[in-house]
């Protein structure tokens, strides 16, 4: 597995936008956590997932989870997994793995020019 921080944001020109948008890439993502310092951006960050990446997120973290309003919020609002990753951070991995592990689209698979086809994983 390969777990890619994506920096700042996918707002601005950090190229995170780019990187998301990129339909080669996103074939091999198994999982997207975002993380949001209040319920606007996580809000904000759901509708851009569904209308621009065409992505689900996987799980919302961040200062937004600090307190149960908005871990409900997320949870109950959007229908999306909120877990705080300094206060849950087990259960936030464990999510994160069994997300990736029960991922319904199949891994990519390439000829490694020996007539052998390999997954990537």
């Amino acid at each position: 597995m390969i777990v890619v921080e994506l920096g700042d944001g996918f707002i601005g020109y950090y190229g995170v936008d780019e990187l998301l948008l990129d339909k080669e890439l996103q074939r091999f993502t198994r999982a997207h956590v975002v993380a949001a310092t209040d319920l606007a951006g996580a809000w904000a960050a759901d509708q851009l997932f569904r209308t621009r990446y065409h992505a689900q997120i996987t799980v919302i973290t961040g200062p937004v989870t600090d307190n149960a309003v908005g871990k409900r919020y997320i949870q109950h609002a959007m229908g999306i997994p909120a877990l705080n990753a300094r206060q849950d951070a087990e259960a936030l991995g464990q999510l994160v793995a069994r997300s990736v592990r029960t991922a319904v689209r199949p891994l990519p698979h390439y000829h490694n020019g020996n007539g052998v086809a390999v997954a990537v994983s």
